[in-house]
């Protein structure tokens, strides 16, 4: 399988473009590169966190576990966007979800219109049955992008939506 070419990347590209992150340095360099794609296609950007709401010790309420881990992660894509979303060319939201990432990915593309999810390679890696399964479903293609501090100077990788794409 061939990555595509600028032109059917931009075919794809007719909705919303969704960046899975984990505040890992890989997903930095994704963020970057979903920034650039929306801002290069006037597409609207949605950054989705999916975390797991694990307790060593049941000591703290659920809710209030929820709400703190939203809270900091809320706070956290601010401090790492601040630099990033410099230009008002693109509305970025930010979603902090409990769940899975294939399935708040899943959620997410079924209730709005996407053309693109962004990833690092390492969340691709650690998720690689579970997105090859979605993406089947979905019909929609994933771009996979290099964990290297020097994205500009690498091509990331997008994949057609077709099964074992990873």
């Amino acid at each position: 399988m061939q990555p595509l070419s600028p032109v059917e990347i931009t075919n794809f590209i007719k909705a919303s473009i969704l960046c899975a992150i984990d505040f890992s340095e890989g997903s930095r360099n994704a963020l970057k590169s979903a920034i650039y794609m929306a801002e290069q296609n006037k597409t609207p950007l949605t950054v989705l966190y999916p975390y797991r709401l694990n307790q060593v010790e049941r000591q703290t309420d659920v809710s209030q576990l929820r709400k703190s881990m939203d809270l900091e992660a809320s706070k956290s894509f601010t401090e790492l966007t601040q630099n990033y979303l410099r230009t008002n060319n693109i509305t970025c939201d930010f979603r902090a979800e409990v769940g899975f990432l294939q399935d708040r990915i899943q959620a997410f593309v079924q209730r709005n219109r996407t053309g693109l999810v962004v990833v690092s390679k390492q969340l691709a890696i650690a998720n690689k049955d579970g997105l090859d399964e979605i993406l089947d479903k979905l019909q929609i293609p994933l771009m996979i992008v290099p964990q290297n501090e020097n994205v500009k100077d690498q091509v990331p990788t997008i994949k057609p939506f077709q099964k074992n794409a990873l």
